[in-house]
């Protein structure tokens, strides 16, 4: 009961008695039992210091120390302290060093300080034991020592204080003077955390959160985290938001998530202030306000919070909350970058390399601070640092080297460097072809929603190369990539419904993810809608559409739809026929190797339709299919060395090239042959081998063999 122990004090002060009057000073100074007031206390401090009780002189210095009742005055403060000590009073002793330690009213001199709190520590006063403990620690005033720091520390404790309990735990989690032991260190944090000290609970939360020294228990952690936050602490506040924000051993609340950070944030906690920002920018337990965000991220950023300082250029560079500045970006990143910030780095690396933010492209600069990144095991900057080696930015080109750091990230999960080694795997590029391992690290980004991945996932179960061939499995990540919208994937997608495979055949399905892919310009895709139409598969059959679809191919490059641009020109199918369009892309297809069109381009050389008619050229279109196991044009070569069109009559030459066409089941060539053998030309006149080959056509159906064979019959043949 405050008012009594006051009427108690009173009277003791009343009969004069320094004890008295000095309590009732405490009671005005504490606000215990009467209003507060320092002015009333000081009075009364003055009247027991005057019958010399150093506890009252203790008290006046404290109020000239702290400006309270009074102005703030250090050397009136160090007076009064100077004075109790004189008498031998720790708590004195202890004051006069604490302001010779904080450099209050006197140049800081711990050595003076030391001297201070040692005279009170020799008597037992637990609070100095603790500041000779630190000084110790610190190497302040006497050569660092953990073992001194440690038994002094260790008096204190043993005395109750929890403030040395907590000193001790600290050691023992840190290792200093002694071989770390979590075990010890969670022994005497609890010690201290019993007796409410907030950073010992805090310090205890900690040991749960990790898992130092007992079992990772984020419960028992919350426990502690909520009652040092509780007590004010800005760290637990924060770490206690970051527990709901994620879940973490609680049930997962934005908004209890953003009560802890703010507390901690208005405490001035930096990490607390940029996640603060992060919730306002997200939305996330508040309403979604960017300038809000952009605020909290500036008062962490001011305290030099790397994280804070790398949101924020991020923010400039994309114009989130603040209008886009990529100079203003750098700038944060910079700042980031200069405590260490591996993703500042690699930001910083990334300007560099694309000459952003206003500095000059310079390949060398990125590669150094990729490489400051990369030494923190950062994957971005691994993987970047992979590429400038792939295309030889800044440095010789190295396939070794871009693997050695595509291997790095793509290890730790980066997904770009896993698609790249796929790529290279693939190819056999810096390293031995190896389609398994490629399947493999595409696999790794598939899985990751690399959609580029996905594709090729999907292509090597389709193809079997690297893995069991699977056209389910292959439908399944051509869908996943398809549904990216990667055209690669839409059009192979689009086939395996047109063929079945892994599928039900399903032309309409197979239209409709070609008609994606076509739209994005993928000339094969468009040439596969075309053969629909042309064919009138899944759709009515439409030849002007069908011409439309190949002509947007083959303006693109693509070979077989130039070869059915040229053949509806040709035979004139619902465009006007045009030899010369016709000759102009079959000519495109030809140099690209399409024996289909050297073939038909053959025929108008021949023919001297759209063009000058040129055996030779002729010749030299219907060898190029020839050589191509195209059996017409393997006939169309032998009828030319049989009839000597523009060239010297070669009968051998001919009945060689009849015979590859005729291997192939050719009946025009079956029937060639059999003409040579019935004229005896370049070969022994032979009219059975002659009816032979005869047979052989006009069991295809070849009139001109049938024909052939009634003149053998007339000209007296007998089998």
């Amino acid at each position: 009961d405050g008012s009594k122990s006051l009427e108690w004090a009173l009277k003791a002060a009343n009969q004069g008695l320094p004890v008295g009057i000095r309590s009732v000073g405490i009671y005005y100074r504490l606000g215990f039992g009467v209003t507060q007031d320092f002015s009333l206390a000081m009075q009364w401090f003055l009247k027991a210091a005057d019958l010399g009780d150093a506890d009252a002189q203790v008290g006046i210095g404290q109020l000239y120390l702290e400006g309270h009742g009074v102005l703030q005055n250090y050397t009136q403060a160090m007076e009064w302290f100077l004075k109790a000590a004189d008498q031998g009073y720790p708590e004195a002793f202890v004051n006069v060093g604490s302001m010779y330690e904080e450099g209050q009213g006197v140049l800081r001199d711990y050595s003076k300080a030391y001297e201070w709190y040692l005279k009170a520590a020799v008597l037992g006063y637990g609070e100095a034991e603790i500041d000779v403990g630190v000084l110790y620690l610190n190497g302040h005033g006497v050569p660092q020592d953990y073992d001194k720091a440690m038994e002094w520390f260790m008096k204190a404790a043993e005395k109750g204080f929890a403030a040395a309990q907590l000193q001790l735990g600290l050691m023992h989690d840190e290792g200093q003077g002694v071989s770390k032991n979590y075990s010890k260190a969670i022994k005497w944090y609890t010690m201290a955390a019993d007796q409410g000290d907030s950073e010992a609970q805090w310090c205890l939360g900690l040991m749960y959160y990790e898992g130092h020294g007992a079992p990772r228990d984020y419960a028992k952690a919350r426990k502690w985290f909520f009652k040092a936050a509780s007590d004010g602490h800005p760290e637990a506040q924060n770490l206690l938001g970051e527990m709901y924000y994620t879940g973490q051993g609680v049930t997962q609340n934005y908004f209890k998530a953003v009560k802890w950070c703010l507390k901690a944030a208005e405490q001035g906690e930096s990490q607390a202030q940029a996640n603060v920002g992060r919730l306002y920018l997200d939305g996330t337990g508040v309403v979604k306000n960017l300038s809000k965000a952009i605020e909290w991220f500036r008062k962490a950023a001011g305290q030099d919070d790397a994280l804070a300082q790398f949101t924020l250029g991020d923010c400039y560079l994309q114009g989130i909350g603040v209008k886009e500045d990529d100079k203003k970006a750098l700038e944060w990143f910079r700042k980031a970058a200069n405590q260490g910030h591996a993703p500042s780095q690699f930001w910083i690396g990334h300007s560099y390399e694309k000459g952003l933010g206003g500095v000059v492209q310079d390949y060398r600069a990125a590669m150094n601070w990729y490489q400051k990144a990369a030494e923190q095991g950062d994957g971005d900057a691994q993987h970047s640092i992979g590429m400038l080696y792939d295309q030889g930015l800044g440095v010789q080109q190295d396939y070794n080297k871009a693997v050695e750091r595509f291997l790095k990230a793509g290890n730790h999960g980066h997904a770009m460097s896993q698609s790249n080694l796929g790529d290279y795997y693939r190819l056999g590029r810096g390293v031995l072809q190896d389609h398994k391992t490629a399947f493999e690290w595409y696999l790794k980004a598939a899985k990751q929603g690399e959609s580029c991945c996905q594709f090729w996932v999907g292509n090597m179960y389709d193809e079997g190369r690297g893995t069991t061939q699977d056209y389910r499995l292959a439908v399944k990540w051509y869908t996943k990539a398809a549904d990216q919208d990667h055209d690669d994937a839409q059009h192979h997608l689009g086939k395996m419904y047109y063929d079945g495979r892994g599928v039900t055949q399903d032309y309409r399905k197979a239209m409709q993810l070609y008609f994606k892919a076509a739209d994005k310009g993928i000339a094969v895709a468009q040439s596969q809608i075309g053969r629909m139409y042309g064919k009138g598969e899944g759709v009515t059959r439409n030849y002007p559409l069908a011409f439309e679809w190949y002509l947007k191919a083959a303006t693109q490059g693509h070979a077989i739809s130039q070869y059915y641009v040229g053949q509806y020109y040709n035979d004139g199918i619902e465009v006007s026929q045009n030899h010369i369009k016709a000759s102009e892309w079959l000519q495109k297809a030809a140099d690209q190797g399409i024996k289909f069109a050297q073939y038909s381009l053959g025929h108008l050389y021949a023919r001297g339709q759209g063009v000058r008619q040129d055996y030779k050229k002729a010749l030299d279109m219907f060898h190029k299919a020839a050589q191509q196991e195209h059996a017409p044009s393997q006939v169309w070569v032998g009828y030319i060395c049989e009839n000597g069109l523009g060239v010297g009559q070669d009968y051998r030459a001919a009945m060689a090239w009849y015979e590859k066409a005729a291997g192939q089941g050719d009946a025009d060539a079956q029937n060639s042959i059999g003409m040579l053998y019935h004229g005896g030309r370049g070969v022994v006149q032979d009219c059975r081998k002659a009816m032979d080959w005869y047979l052989k056509a006009a069991n295809q159906g070849h009139d001109r063999a049938r024909k052939n064979i009634q003149i053998l019959y007339q000209q007296g043949y007998r089998s």
